[in-house]
């Protein structure tokens, strides 16, 4: 079954007239890949779908939408900030950023 991302990817080639042998040209993606992503017959590491959406001038992001399950966290850790720092990966730092969402925080 196709993803929201690969639909999404055909949708934004379909708008701007982009080929996928010009898409995977640009962005360096083996053509045979992304065709069995595009059918749905696999997913893509992020990296390859943070570049096919560069291409067309979006970004791949992350947003709190919630907090963190209590079950995951250690109680000698619950507190709020702790937890916010613990919930992006250790090579990330947490950001804010102005976007149409203002005040969320992301990790970046």
């Amino acid at each position: 079954m196709r993803s929201a991302w690969a639909t999404m990817i055909i949708e934004l080639s379909k708008e701007h007239r982009v080929s996928e042998r010009k898409l995977c040209s640009v962005t360096g993606l083996n053509r045979a890949t992304f065709r069995r992503f595009l059918s749905g017959e696999t997913s893509l590491p992020s990296a390859d779908l943070e570049t096919l959406l560069s291409a067309f001038g979006f970004e791949l992001d992350a947003f709190r939408v919630g907090d963190v399950d209590p079950s995951l966290v250690p109680e000698a850790r619950k507190t709020r900030e702790s937890v916010t720092a613990r919930t992006c990966p250790p090579n990330l730092t947490i950001t804010r950023k102005l976007v149409p969402f203002a005040g969320q925080t992301g990790c970046y």
